[in-house]
């Protein structure tokens, strides 16, 4: 599991980042041992606070994972009524409910949806220990290795 590209920070995980991507593209051929060092080298353990981005039961029911639905939960009303506010000047009358609703999911944020996002990573980020969003990389021709990768 690799931080998020988006939220990684670290020069090491980028390099990290990078090896991992060029093992997962030439699976049909055997990776440098290079590639491999950098990548081993990286292997983090999921903390209790950190979001873990993937699909199965162990990511579902990781703790991490349960505190972000809480909070997600506690701030999607306020992020869609800035997302009505933000369509009522662009919407058609004629639309149908579920048009407007596909219009809504579909539109860019807005200023204040975006300070709710930024206010729920904070959240996550400022937890003691401080929490990561972590990616699961492929390596090893498709299978995946034990432990997690930064």
């Amino acid at each position: 599991i690799t931080p998020s590209s988006s939220l990684a920070s670290s020069s090491a995980a980028a390099t990290a980042a990078e090896a991992l991507s060029s093992l997962a593209s030439s699976s049909h051929r055997a990776p440098s041992s290079s590639l491999l060092a950098a990548a081993a080298s990286t292997m983090i353990t999921p903390q209790i606070n950190d979001v873990l981005i993937g699909k199965g039961p162990n990511i579902f029911h990781h703790v991490g994972n349960r505190r972000f639905r809480v909070l997600v939960e506690l701030h999607i009303s306020s992020y869609f009524d800035e997302s009505n506010l933000h369509q009522e000047g662009n919407s058609n009358s004629n639309n149908s409910d579920e048009d407007k609703v596909v219009l809504m999911l579909n539109a860019p944020p807005t200023a204040g949806q975006l300070d709710i996002i930024k206010g729920v990573i904070k959240s996550i980020e400022g937890n003691v220990p401080p929490g990561r969003f972590l990616i699961q990389e492929v390596i090893d021709g498709g299978s995946c290795q034990e432990g997690i990768h930064a």
